[in-house]
């Protein structure tokens, strides 16, 4: 274990104890009450009937929800439930799992940061992570999924670059998929990067995906097929559009009407960032780059790009760019890291009506959290235009083997 790698378990760990807190002591956003309410469905159907579960007419504590999490979500609402006949309520689960995997994704970021630049970048970009106050109120109030598929995406990049496990690397991204579809947009990438190792490796990968996606995604696509792709791949977002980049420029620009056919075009934005990398890594390719080299950095440009151009926006979107961010741009990812918090921070104790947190209720941005959130943006672009120049720099002769410092 090196040291590097002691400093960011110790700044995980520490993170992770605020967390936990966090999760012990507060109630948490809008989004627990989502959560609660499909604890209380899938108790009642199971995993997989949850679909058909009327949360269109039944009210959770006055709350209305609309189920739109892929199969293994169901699977892992089965937990959850076991836990909470244990002792454990829901509401604290839900933050304390995605907050360990937060711990996960740090050791991970630096880990191939650490074999791909000098160890000082390496381990500022773990830091970065590892006490991200983006994460630190996303995972430990908020409460939501989106950081168990960012550290799955991470690990499934990991065994496929550094460790040659293609197998391994497509379960980590069929569970990835399957907390959350946002991860398909790294597939194409992640699939050609194994097909570039050999045929055998990219079917190795494609078996570890296939069978690992069929036994949670083929029960409910035979028993619920219909309603389970309009609500998990015909979900378009919420239209609460004013904090974030493309959708607030379109706004202020030309109004929310605009905004409104911007948003209907979230096919197209899925499409660019899963082709546009892909494109990356086959020109890199072609002028005899290592592809497991430039991996990390090209799957984070899938990534980052889609939490950078999402027409529609919610706070826990953010999870998508911590460490892509960090991964493009170590330095300017942990700028971001600073804005993006302080600009959660500031909105989070307005909804909260002050300090100390219990309960955020979304309410309006006001002009300077707007002005903050498109400054949170920018610098997320600054990371992606500053990653992309660095990859396409990279020397034919770099190899992902090559660790310094």
């Amino acid at each position: 274990m090196t040291r590097g790698f002691r400093w960011v378990l110790l700044a995980a760990s520490a993170a992770l104890v605020v967390k936990v807190v966090l999760a012990l002591t507060t109630w948490g956003s809008n989004d627990i009450g989502h959560w609660l309410a499909f604890v209380d469905a899938a108790r009642q159907t199971g995993p997989v009937d949850i679909y058909a579960f009327p949360f269109d007419t039944t009210p959770w504590n006055g709350r209305w929800s609309f189920y739109n999490h892929p199969p293994l979500i169901g699977f892992y609402l089965q937990l959850v439930i076991w836990l909470q006949d244990s002792g454990i309520a829901p509401e604290v689960t839900i933050r304390v799992v995605s907050s360990l995997f937060d711990v996960a994704a740090a050791l991970l970021v630096y880990a191939l940061l650490r074999r791909r630049t000098v160890e000082r970048a390496a381990l500022a970009g773990g830091l970065a992570v590892a006490l991200s106050p983006v994460l630190i109120i996303i995972s430990g109030f908020h409460g939501n999924t989106d950081p168990m598929f960012m550290a799955l995406v991470l690990a499934a990049v990991y065994l496929l670059a550094d460790r040659r496990a293609a197998a391994w690397s497509g379960v980590c991204f069929a569970l990835a998929v399957g907390v959350k579809v946002v991860p398909l947009v790294a597939g194409p990438v992640l699939l050609f990067a194994a097909w570039r190792q050999g045929r055998g490796v990219a079917l190795r990968w494609l078996a570890g995906a296939g069978l690992t996606s069929a036994v949670f995604w083929l029960p409910a696509v035979l028993q619920h097929g219909r309603i389970l792709l309009h609500n998990v791949f015909g979900y378009g977002g919420t239209d609460y559009y004013q904090g974030w980049g493309v959708g607030r420029l379109s706004v202020w620009v030309a109004g929310p009407e605009v905004w409104r056919t911007v948003a209907g075009g979230g096919t197209v934005v899925v499409v660019l960032c899963a082709l546009l990398p892909l494109g990356l890594l086959v020109l890199l390719a072609r002028r005899g780059v290592d592809g497991s080299a430039v991996l990390p950095g090209v799957v984070a440009l899938s990534l980052a790009g889609f939490c950078l151009l999402t027409p529609t926006f919610g706070t826990q979107y953010l999870v998508w760019g911590v460490a892509p961010a960090v991964l493009l741009a170590p330095w300017i990812g942990a700028v971001f890291q600073l804005v993006a918090g302080g600009w959660l921070f500031w909105l989070y104790t307005r909804w909260s009506g002050g300090l100390p947190w219990w309960e955020a209720k979304v309410a309006d941005y006001t002009t300077g959290q707007l002005w903050l959130g498109l400054l949170a943006w920018a610098m997320l672009l600054a990371a992606i235009v500053v990653g992309v120049r660095n990859l396409w720099r990279c020397h034919p002769r770099l190899r992902a083997t090559s660790t310094s410092g």
